[in-house]
């Protein structure tokens, strides 16, 4: 019998225990006898230690295992089976010749013979028990094989029939290897339009407007996983994005938006809302209606309810980079971003009329006192003029559309992924310092976007604005490129020395918000303190060093300005010295009978100067637009942690589970960081569906961090931690936690009415509040206040007592009648006959409650008490039980007792 990474241990020796110690049961003249806890069989095909381990079944106390060799399949492959004992369990090894229980050896071959499917074994099957073992394992590993061919067959032949459901799912199937875009819009267009779900039919052609392949398997509602929430709701979480109820009120028709779900008719039949080619489109199975820009009847509002749902797309749960959000924040732009362009070149190449029309004007008008021509010329250059200012506005309303666009599809997505982050990530950064850190995100957006359409504006029209000059030549031309270089080179590291100073103002100025937040915060504190003027010491040192780089960085910009006014002008100077440098060469080159070229005529020179002007204008704007873009760089390094965070997202393989309430923590250890202390230790526990337990120790011993374990807020460093033996890790986080009642040691109550505090996001109307609340003896409370469950309260609960504030906490855990209940010192602040209340109904409540307390009268009545200490567990049982044991838990509690 091997031990997985154990050396030998001698007959009747105790075996390791645990998930860590895996036990390879292949000797067969070997016994294990459970002495307390259990083993977990599994099988696995291949090597033992290392292959996908299949639960069989478990062993209880008193029970047998015994060791069989591998068995060998005809198509290669063995079968060996693998026991795991729990964290306290104890193993025994028999000794040879130690007499073992026949009921003992047929229970054993009866679980063999029940995993493999077949009939029970008859009485005298312990006898020769090597031989009859063998078949059975050989019998077992034949019924996997089977179950795992018929698997296959039935998840293919169950993908096959989604696959059929008409063309809808054929255009399904193509997603896997559609492109982004337009792609995943004309695979799923012709799926939406023949789909006869109207539900379905509309969200596929919304998930194609914005951009995002649908998730198949993600339309599958199985029954009674999740109560009291919409289909709607369910498909849009599993895609990670998220919804809002909206209005459509008069006008709505008249701007753009992001696609909605509205409803038609009496029965209120789900249609897609969608904006394209300037206005709205209703969007019914196969027939799209336009919407006049009015909204009148029969313009395809009739019937459309006057409420629908807004669908916010979410940024992928995987570490981003800065250039990631402008992508998706542009994703559905694409129109804009070439007309954009185009009107930034039409614009460029009606300013080069401006050097054809001075030219004109100099050397065929003006000299023939030509009037009509002249007044051509300047009727040509007003119309120029005239219609770049109509191209410039058109820029201007194409970039306000944009941005308009960009920041309703980016926004929400970044919020939605800030609070999705793990609270881990929180924990590093102080709450002023995240703020600042994500409006510098949107600050970073505005300064790049116009930086960049400014830029790519500027630059053209430089670019074009050189064609004049090379038309005269083209030495000129390179000359006045090079000055522009120069002029842009000494802009950049101007600007990038301010940038030095602007890194350390922004890093100081989201210290000092932090700051500030903490301090209004603690206000309170503060005074009662008198310590006012150490917290004002503290700001003011903060803010003095903000200053100092404040003024070394505008002490940088002073000489940006003083360098845009005065490098124009030189470099005229040199243009113009350059002029005549290539005329006097010209000359003399014409003087020793050389070719002088065509000459330097007065309209060449007042061509040139004009185009040089332009020139000069576009890289000054470029150069602006540059040292504002490096303003933005500061902004994105301290977003930097937000955008690469990774997100909570569910695994890929994880699939909506109704949980019953069982637990199971498995050898779990757990630190806050690297260097800290375990806080928890190799922590084995098991919760039984409906089972009331008590978590009890002294501070520090561990409690609220497995509570943060069980919900997720952090990932054990070893061991794992089980949901109706589904493990935490492979489930969605926020499916599990919509089935856990959660009362934490420091709950806020959010500004609003006591109902909405109640009933929060589930739905629930009045009548579960008020049921809520009498669960929890608040309905006598609610009664005297005048507006009822109606009445406002402040951010904080600040007009509450703090007996009534957990009471609002408590009910808001059970009105939605969760599977689970987790309580930490829930019934700190209540009186005595309010927590008899609550406690009365938490032992009446069929669902498994976690409760986390130092109270005796809270914990007197539980099914079980866990006693931890440093993280472990040192005693477990009743109250009775463990008072008469008269360990460290009857410590605690004498400490309580009068």
């Amino acid at each position: 019998m091997t031990q997985g990474s154990h050396p030998a241990l001698a007959s009747g020796a105790y075996l390791p225990s645990g998930s860590a110690h895996p036990h390879v049961l292949d000797d067969p003249a070997q016994w294990i006898i459970i002495e307390r806890g259990y083993l977990d069989v599994f099988a696995v095909f291949g090597a033992p230690l290392e292959g996908r381990r299949l639960f069989l079944f478990r062993l209880e106390e008193g029970a047998l295992a015994r060791g069989i060799a591998a068995a060998a399949l005809s198509d290669g492959r063995s079968l060996a089976l693998v026991g795991v004992g729990g964290a306290d369990s104890a193993l025994r090894r028999c000794a040879p010749g130690e007499p073992v229980a026949a009921e003992a050896v047929q229970r054993w071959q009866e679980v063999l013979a029940q995993a493999a499917d077949l009939p029970p074994v008859p009485d005298d099957a312990a006898e020769g028990g090597e031989r009859s073992d063998a078949v059975l394992l050989l019998a077992l590993a034949n019924s996997l094989a089977e179950r795992e061919a018929l698997r296959s067959q039935h998840d293919w032949r169950s993908e096959r029939r989604k696959l059929g459901e008409a063309r809808k799912t054929q255009a399904l199937s193509e997603l896997a290897s559609a492109a982004a875009g337009h792609a995943i819009e004309a695979a799923v267009t012709p799926a939406a339009a023949e789909d006869p779900d109207p539900l379905r039919s509309s969200l596929l052609r919304i998930f194609g407007a914005l951009k995002v392949a649908p998730k198949l398997e993600a339309f599958d509602t199985p029954g009674g996983l999740e109560e009291g929430r919409s289909r709607l709701d369910i498909i849009v979480s599993r895609h990670q994005m998220t919804r809002r109820t909206v209005l459509l009120r008069p006008g709505w028709t008249l701007l753009p938006g992001l696609p909605l779900i509205g409803f038609m008719g009496e029965e209120r039949r789900p249609v897609a809302l969608l904006f394209r080619k300037g206005r709205w489109h209703v969007h019914d199975g196969p027939r799209v209606t336009p919407i006049a820009s009015d909204g009148t009847e029969g313009s395809g509002t009739t019937g459309l309810a006057a409420d629908a749902v807004q669908i916010y797309p979410a940024l992928p749960a995987s570490s981003l980079r800065f250039r990631d959000l402008f992508a998706f924040g542009f994703a559905s732009l694409a129109a804009d971003r070439v007309r954009l362009v185009l009107l930034m070149l039409a614009a460029a190449i009606l300013a080069t009329l401006v050097p054809y029309g001075s030219r004109f004007l100099v050397s065929d008008a003006i000299p023939y006192a030509n009037l009509n021509l002249t007044w051509v010329i300047i009727g040509g250059l007003l119309a120029a003029a005239l219609a770049r200012a109509v191209f410039d506005a058109g820029k201007g309303l194409t970039m306000l559309r944009s941005e308009l666009g960009f920041e309703s599809r980016l926004q929400p997505a970044m919020l939605l992924r800030l609070l999705r982050l793990p609270p881990a990530f929180f924990r590093r950064y102080a709450v002023g310092d995240i703020s600042d850190r994500v409006l510098g995100i949107q600050a970073a957006r505005e300064v790049i976007t116009s930086s960049f359409t400014s830029a790519a504006a500027s630059s053209v029209f430089s670019i074009i604005s050189l064609v004049p000059i090379l038309t005269v030549d083209k030495r000129l031309a390179l000359i006045v490129l090079l000055l522009a270089v120069f002029i842009g080179l000494i802009n950049v590291a101007i600007s990038y020395r301010a940038l030095i100073h602007e890194r350390q103002r922004m890093a100081l100025k989201g210290r000092i918000e932090s700051f500030v937040v903490q301090m209004l915060m603690g206000v309170t504190k503060l005074k009662a303190s008198a310590s006012e003027a150490m917290g004002f010491g503290r700001w003011s040192g903060l803010f003095a060093q903000n200053m100092r780089h404040a003024v070394k960085a505008g002490r940088w910009t002073n000489l940006q300005g003083a360098a845009d006014a005065l490098l124009p002008q030189l470099a005229t100077i040199v243009l113009y010295a350059m002029i005549l440098y290539f005329l006097k060469a010209d000359m003399e080159k014409a003087a020793s009978g050389g070719d002088a070229g065509k000459g330097f005529s007065l309209a060449d020179f007042i061509t040139v100067s004009t185009a040089f002007a332009q020139v000069l204008g576009g890289i000054s704007a470029l150069a602006g637009a540059l040292i504002q873009s490096l303003s933005a760089v500061p902004l994105i390094e301290r977003a930097g942690p937000i955008i690469e965070a990774v997100p909570d997202a569910p695994p890929p393989e994880s699939r909506p589970v109704k949980l019953s309430g069982a637990i199971d923590i498995r050898n779990v250890s757990f630190r806050y960081s690297e260097k800290a202390p375990l806080a928890l230790n190799e922590l084995s526990v098991r919760i039984g569906k409906g089972e009331f337990v008590a978590i009890v120790g002294a501070s520090g011993s561990g409690k609220s961090t497995l509570l943060r374990l069980l919900l997720g807020f952090d990932r054990p460093e070893l061991g794992d931690i089980f949901f109706d033996g589904h493990s935490l890790s492979r489930l969605d986080l926020a499916q599990v936690r919509r089935q856990i009642g959660v009362v934490l040691q420091h709950g806020r109550i959010m500004a609003g009415s006591i109902h909405d505090n109640i009933a929060g996001e589930s739905g629930l109307g009045m009548d579960a509040s008020l049921e809520a609340a009498k669960m929890v003896g608040l309905d006598k409370d609610i009664e005297q206040m005048p507006m009822g469950l109606h009445t406002v309260m402040l951010d904080g609960g600040g007009t509450l007592s703090g007996g009534q504030r957990q009471r609002i906490l408590l009910a808001r855990a059970l009105i939605s009648k969760p599977a689970v209940l987790f309580l930490d010192e829930a019934t700190s602040a209540l009186d005595n006959r309010t927590q008899a209340i609550v406690t009365e109904t938490l032992q009446r409540l069929p669902v498994t409650r976690l409760v986390i307390a130092h109270r005796l009268s809270t914990i007197e009545s539980v099914d079980r008490i866990i006693m931890l200490d440093k993280g472990r567990v040192v005693e477990t049982g009743s109250y009775a039980e463990l008072m008469a044991l008269n360990g460290h838990f009857a410590a605690h509690a004498r400490r309580q007792l009068v």
